[in-house]
């Protein structure tokens, strides 16, 4: 898939107004009409840049709903599992909360476990 900045250099349509808002033209790739009737050029504006295209038909935002369901379908497993998986290279301390003392944090280093605080950026086991 093409990125705006691609086809705006491949199309020549890309420029920057006499204001200094920057625009790009972009068109639909199946360019055919809507039954709704004629297709009408709308504008986005992202800061400044604005961003004319054209809407898209019924049939690509059905598509594009249908692969938006798809995609969620894929993840599901993956959203609904709580917590999270960490891959920890050896050497590299974990902290956590001390559950017990409010003020502690609990280091976790190598499979070793150790409580204590942070002094001038410092871990400080207790």
């Amino acid at each position: 898939m093409a990125r705006a900045k691609d086809h705006a250099i491949a199309t020549g349509r890309s420029g920057v107004t006499p204001g200094g808002r920057r625009v790009m033209r972009i068109k639909s790739l199946s360019g055919e009409a809507d039954a709704y009737g004629p297709i009408e050029t709308k504008v986005a504006r992202f800061g400044s840049v604005s961003l004319e295209h054209d809407p898209i038909n019924t049939a690509e935002a059905a598509q594009n709903v249908e692969r938006g369901r798809s995609a969620l379908n894929r993840m599901g497993a993956a959203l609904s599992a709580p917590g999270v998986k960490l891959d920890v290279a050896r050497g590299v301390p974990l902290y956590h909360a001390d559950p017990h003392h409010p003020d502690r944090l609990v280091r976790v280093l190598d499979g070793a476990r150790q409580s204590g605080v942070l002094v001038d950026g410092e871990f400080k086991a207790l």
